[in-house]
């Protein structure tokens, strides 16, 4: 490796330590629309967000699309993902692939879960996140197997949900390299007003980085336009968003700040069955 190369991994690392937001998983992608609610929406039905809770899509029809996040405007730091909801029978299969870094470090993940529905109010959803690290010094590949659990209660104008990310703390790790993964617990919920305004709040506990609140508004403008706004306190962001749709077509694009960092844009878009 030559030493451009290695100044270079060191900057990208120092940046990744100072702002990455709690979560040490980077090739992770919270959509678009949850980013721009200041990363909140654990307690929403959603077709995209199952990194957030898998239990999210128990009521979604057939959903593919694609995630991207630029993190700070550095191009080295960008992570792009393809995901896709089946429903089978009263199920839905969550398959998600995603790529974090460049050709001297990349980091890459394989989700594949199930969600399902108990009744019109309660669904539980279960997500097995397999991490794999590719470095160009190393000859070993270092990986590890985990799991995000999820459960939801809603109703019509109001939601609650609950999640937790690797709760048993499992580690990454090969011949020449150890990681530890931290656990991360996410509790919220929302309220819906008039058909017009979206409210929502949560909480997180981070095993590394404590505690974090998060908190959204959401205005439906017209029928086919939401505008979103978020903050986040812990290690603080504010975001805002905007979403369209169009026919079976959703595309939701977000801005976040960090306060030392700088911007961070973000993309999805999806299609789904209605």
């Amino acid at each position: 490796m030559t030493n451009q190369s290695i100044r270079k991994l060191t900057f990208l690392a120092c940046i990744l330590l100072i702002a990455c937001n709690g979560v040490s998983q980077t090739a992770f992608v919270i959509p678009a629309s949850a980013q721009a609610l200041g990363n909140s929406g654990v307690s929403l039905s959603s077709s995209e967000a199952f990194n957030l809770n898998p239990a999210s899509v128990s009521g979604t029809g057939l959903c593919f699309g694609v995630n991207y996040i630029n993190r700070f405007l550095l191009k080295d730091l960008s992570t792009v993902s393809g995901f896709c909801v089946l429903p089978i029978a009263s199920s839905r299969l969550i398959a998600s692939y995603g790529q974090f870094g460049n050709n001297s470090y990349q980091e890459s993940l394989a989700e594949l879960g199930l969600a399902k529905g108990f009744g019109d109010r309660i669904s539980l959803g279960l997500l097995f996140d397999y991490i794999a690290i590719h470095m160009v010094e190393s000859e070993t590949k270092p990986d590890m197997l985990t799991f995000t659990l999820g459960i939801q209660y809603r109703t019509e104008s109001f939601g609650f949900g609950a999640s937790v990310f690797n709760p048993y703390s499992f580690s990454i790790k090969s011949t020449d390299f150890y990681n530890r993964y931290p656990y991360w617990y996410r509790l919220g919920w929302h309220k819906q007003f008039q058909d017009k305004f979206l409210f929502t709040s949560q909480i997180s506990f981070h095993e590394e980085y404590n505690w974090f609140t998060h908190w959204g508004l959401q205005y439906t403008l017209l029928k086919q336009v939401v505008l979103r706004a978020g903050v986040q306190t812990g290690q603080p962001e504010w975001s805002f968003g905007v979403g369209f749709f169009v026919g079976a077509a959703h595309i939701d694009l977000a801005f976040s700040h960090h306060q030392y960092l700088g911007f961070s844009p973000a993309f999805t878009l999806y299609f789904r069955q209605p």
